[in-house]
């Protein structure tokens, strides 16, 4: 398990490219909870789109982006769907908590 605060979609792209690198044959889930209003807001959809290839599994939290629904609660389930009609295998989580049980 790695901890990382990347929240561009470059940083985050970097971030996944570096540990599929590392673990080639490993099982590469994504987790990511947009926390910053840039992380929240529509304007690097596409790049977000991207950002996750490397992952087997992108696991998005909710809970954030609601805290901000003044800048696009619906952020994580749009990019769960993009994700999604791109092939990969991606889903919007409520919480933290619910991510974690999921995992488990």
């Amino acid at each position: 398990m790695y901890d990382d605060f990347a929240h561009h979609p470059t940083a985050v792209k970097k971030r996944s490219r570096r540990l599929r690198g590392r673990h080639r044959t490993a099982k590469l889930f994504a987790v990511f909870e947009p926390r910053s209003a840039t992380a929240c807001r529509r304007m690097h959809q596409d790049e977000y789109t991207h950002a996750f290839d490397a992952a087997d599994e992108s696991d998005l939290g909710t809970a954030r982006a609601l805290q901000l629904a003044r800048v696009g609660s619906a952020r994580p389930l749009a990019l769960a769907s993009d994700l999604s009609a791109r092939g990969k295998a991606a889903q919007a989580l409520p919480s933290v908590d619910a991510i974690v049980d999921y995992l488990a």
